[in-house]
Formats: structure tokens, C-alpha cells, sequence
């Protein structure tokens, strides 16, 4: 085979894995039509004979713009990344849709997870619904926080990709453009927008599809990755993991059931957790330095050599291997103060979240579980080998939430339990400036005992409130209070002032 034959063949793969077969034919059979006479051009360089011809060229722009036309606002086109993610989810997993007995099964087991965890927190349940989802359904009800995560780096990435590669093409002597695209501008600032936007979206979409194969829940990427109160199970994927591990199945599905659950109650009841994780992440990106050597050499990779126009190494669209950002290359790590505060307090929290599940956990299924020890053991390892959470926030920022530091917090919590008491432990989360710190989680008895000193100190306080209430409410006077033998401070046995009539006090008393 020809390179010629081989480009085209590429190409043509690509359109029917964005487009579909039926529409992807209709294009090619047009765009051989307009091709029909050109054969001085059939052999220049590398490129398809598509894009040789302005016609050609206009109608593959055509249709990129028509795919991003509808994409929304954003450097991410996601109306392409929902497609990709749902293609992505069906193509190596299938839909996992629900029986009618599975969802039966799922919402008891969330029934029954509700009353397990009612004694072991006192975080009320979640006003939403118990629901059960296919992995289609986890990637809708996903999209738009994981559009919230991705937003700040897919826009820093795309700033990036625009500014090299415009460059890049504005190196190309305006007769060369000419020659080769036929005298089309489709290939200016706004065509470039467009190809970076259905890139991002491929990189994007493929990686919530991923997500959606191995979720268990609404909850399992350590923070919910939906809208509004919901607790869900996706059976289809508990199922697997249940087979990987040779697990009791609806031990399994209880024990999800009460992790899903207890998380569920946790941001529910503190409403800044998930916000200030957001809004970490999203500080985080924003200050994200670009290295543009990479992303040269990453665009040079995919194809966009403006000196060279090597078409044979485009991938992209479903179906094919598409062509990876490596954040690792394209990012440079020398990080400012301000990324490493922002990434500290990204793996703080999504660390204490994660332990205090945990430890919630452990005490809800101890009494209840045969294998509770077994099922607790299999999640640390799945954290250790295939998070959800690090599928997440380490792709997009680089974070490593280690089994060790969840265990950590999962020690802490459980020692919180025994020293403060359920009541004491969940006021811990009130505000964020009374959470531990990351040292707390090393030598957590040095925090408990500064607790206890706070204890001490609020006790006499309420003491000396209660004291000062009492005596307000008994008429003692509050330049009286204090004196505790009730007697005035006059010297006269008869109440008679001490004091003349001018105020003066009288000398021969």
C-alpha cells in the first residue's frame, strides 16, 4: 500500500469513527467528486487528495464547525465529548443497563445502608433519591461537574495549543498556502479554536467514559461527581469487581451501598467541602505554566508541522487510537507557592473525606459483614491500583492521594470517635480552619490532647456563662455578682450612706 493510499485510509477511519459509517461515505463520495480532474494534485506530499481542494477543504471545515457549533461555550466542545464518553463506555463495556432484580436489589441494599450508618454519624440522610444507573447514566448525570473539573486546565490547554500553532502556521509563506489549500482559509485562528476544542473534547470525553467503567456510585471519585443530593449505585460495574475479587456479591453491594451512602451524608452536610475542592482545582489550573516546547512537539506529533503538513499520524475520533496529552509533558512543574498550597489542600481534603468514609464505614458494616475486614482490605487495594479519585484529580493536576494517607485519616477519624464521641467528631467539619492538618494526621494524639485543652477551656467558660445567667436571673446586680457571702460592701448596719448629701464622703464614718 501506497503512503497515498495509506493517508487516505487513515483519514477516511477517522471521519466514519467521528461522523458514523453512513454519513462518513456521503462525505467521501463527495469529496471524491470534487476532486474528480485534479490529479496534478494526487501526489503532492503526504496530504489526502480531500485536502488538497478548497471545496474539500471547506466541507471538512464545515462539518468540524457543525460539530462544535452546538458544543456551548468553553475551550472544550463537549457536545463531542459526550458523544466520545458514551462511545467510549459502549465500546469497551457496554451500557450495563439494569434489570428490573438488580435495581430491586441495589435500592434495598441502599435501604438498608441508611439504617447501618444512622447510629455511626450524625449526619441526617440526604433529602435526594436512591437511584440505580447504567454506566450511560453515570456519564449524564457526571458531565456537568466533571465539565467544572476540567474547565480551568481544558482552558489553559487550549490557550496554549492556539497560540503555538497559529504561530506555527503564520510561518507558511502566503503562496505555499495557496498552492496547497487551494486558496481556503480555513485553516486561521478560528479553524485552529475549533480543532483544539474536539481535541480536548476526545481527551476529555474518553476519560469520563473510562470513569463510567468502573465507578460503583455518585460518589466513588472521592467527591460526588453530580448535581444536587443523589446517592446512586451502577451494579453493572459492582458486578465486575465482584468477580475480580471472588466476593459474595450482595455482601459486596451492601458494603458499596454503605460507603455511597455515607459519603452522600457527609457533603450533604458540609456544604464547602465539595466547593472548596472545586475551587482549588480550579486556583490550581489557573496558574498552570505552559511549556511550549512540548506542546510543539506534541502538535508536531499529531500532524500540525506547518513545514512538513505530515498528515499520516492524525488519529483521533471513536474507534481509534486517539493521540494523549500528556499533562506531565505540557506543564512545567517548577509550580508557584500558590499551586503547591492549592495541591496540598486538594489532597488534604479529598484525604479526610476519604478516611472519614472509611472509618464511618467500618463501624456501620463491623457488626453486620462476615467479610467486613476482607471488603475493606480489596478497597485499599483498588485505591492503590485503580482509583477513581487519582483517575480524576492526577490527570488533572497531578495529585497522589496514597493509600497510606488515606489510612492515616481513617486512623485519625477512628481515634476522634473514641476521644470525642460521634457528636464531637462530626463538629470537627463545621468550618475548615477547625479540620485537622496534614501534621495532625501523623501524631493525632498531640491534636487530641490540644482538643481536650479546648474542651477544658470551653467548659469553664459555659460554667461562668451559666453562672453570670443565673445570677441576671435571680436580680443580683452585675456589680454584685461575684460576692458570695451576700453581704453589701456598706459600713453602716443600719443601710444609712456613707456619703453627705454633696456626695462627699462623710469623715467621721
Amino acid at each position: 500500500m501506497s503512503d497515498q493510499d495509506k493517508s487516505r485510509e487513515e483519514w477516511e477511519n477517522m471521519l466514519r469513527s467521528i461522523m458514523g459509517d453512513n454519513v462518513a461515505d456521503e462525505v467521501i463520495r463527495s469529496l471524491d467528486e470534487t476532486n474528480k480532474g485534479n490529479s496534478e494534485n494526487a501526489h503532492s506530499g503526504n496530504l489526502p487528495p480531500m485536502f488538497l481542494d478548497s471545496n474539500g477543504m471547506q466541507l471538512i471545515g464545515s462539518f468540524i464547525s457543525s460539530l462544535t457549533g452546538n458544543g456551548g461555550k468553553g475551550p472544550i466542545n463537549w457536545k463531542m465529548g459526550d458523544e466520545v464518553a458514551r462511545h467510549t463506555v459502549l465500546h469497551n463495556a457496554g451500557d450495563g443497563k439494569p434489570t428490573a432484580e438488580q435495581c430491586s436489589h441495589a435500592k434495598q441494599a441502599m435501604n438498608v445502608a441508611n439504617l447501618w450508618v444512622d447510629p455511626v454519624t450524625n449526619f441526617g440522610p440526604i433529602n435526594g433519591t436512591l437511584q440505580v444507573w447504567s454506566r450511560l447514566d453515570w456519564v449524564a448525570h457526571s458531565l456537568p461537574t466533571f465539565k467544572k473539573l476540567t474547565g480551568p486546565v481544558g482552558e489553559n490547554i487550549a490557550r496554549a495549543f492556539e497560540e503555538t500553532l497559529t504561530a506555527q502556521l503564520e510561518d507558511i509563506p502566503e503562496d505555499m498556502k495557496d498552492n496547497l489549500f487551494g486558496g481556503s482559509q480555513l485553516f486561521d485562528s478560528n479553524f485552529i479554536v475549533l480543532m483544539i476544542s474536539s481535541l480536548l473534547a476526545v481527551q476529555f470525553g474518553k476519560g469520563l467514559g473510562d470513569l463510567a467503567t468502573v465507578a460503583f456510585g455518585s460518589t466513588d471519585t472521592g467527591i460526588p461527581l453530580v448535581e444536587g443530593e443523589t446517592t446512586a449505585l451502577v451494579p453493572a460495574n459492582i458486578d465486575e469487581f465482584s468477580d475480580s475479587i471472588q466476593s459474595d456479591l450482595q455482601e459486596l453491594q451492601l458494603y458499596v451501598a454503605v460507603r455511597e451512602i455515607a459519603a452522600a451524608r457527609l457533603y450533604s452536610s458540609v456544604p464547602w467541602l465539595r466547593t472548596s475542592i472545586l475551587d482549588a482545582v480550579a486556583a490550581y489550573a489557573g496558574e498552570l505554566t505552559i511549556n511550549v516546547d512540548a506542546i510543539q512537539e506534541r502538535a508536531q506529533e499529531m500532524g500540525f508541522d506547518p513545514h512538513s503538513l505530515d498528515m499520516d499520524n492524525i488519529g483521533t475520533g471513536m474507534g481509534m487510537e486517539v493521540p494523549a496529552i500528556d499533562l506531565g509533558d505540557l506543564f512545567i512543574f517548577d509550580t508557584t507557592e500558590a499551586q503547591q498550597k492549592s495541591l496540598a489542600h486538594v489532597e488534604h481534603l479529598l484525604s479526610l473525606a476519604e478516611g472519614w468514609v472509611s472509618c464511618v464505614t467500618r463501624n456501620a458494616v463491623a457488626s453486620q459483614l462476615p467479610h467486613a475486614t476482607i471488603l475493606e482490605e480489596a478497597f485499599v487495594r483498588r485505591e492503590a491500583t485503580d482509583s477513581p479519585m487519582n483517575r480524576v484529580f492526577g490527570a488533572l493536576i497531578g495529585t497522589d492521594v496514597s493509600p497510606r494517607r488515606i489510612s492515616e485519616a481513617t486512623a485519625f477519624w477512628m481515634m476522634a470517635t473514641d476521644k470525642l464521641g460521634i457528636n464531637e467528631r462530626e463538629k470537627l467539619w463545621n468550618h475548615p480552619d477547625i479540620l485537622p492538618q496534614p501534621e495532625d494526621l501523623e501524631n493525632p494524639e498531640k491534636f487530641f490532647e490540644t482538643q481536650k485543652e479546648l474542651t477544658d477551656i470551653e467548659a469553664e467558660l459555659d460554667s461562668f456563662l451559666e453562672e453570670v445567667l443565673n445570677a441576671g436571673l435571680n436580680g443580683t446586680s452585675g456589680k454584685d455578682f461575684g460576692n458570695h457571702n451576700g453581704s453589701d460592701h456598706s459600713n453602716s448596719d443600719n443601710g444609712e450612706s456613707n456619703h453627705t448629701e454633696n456626695g462627699e464622703q462623710d469623715p467621721g464614718n
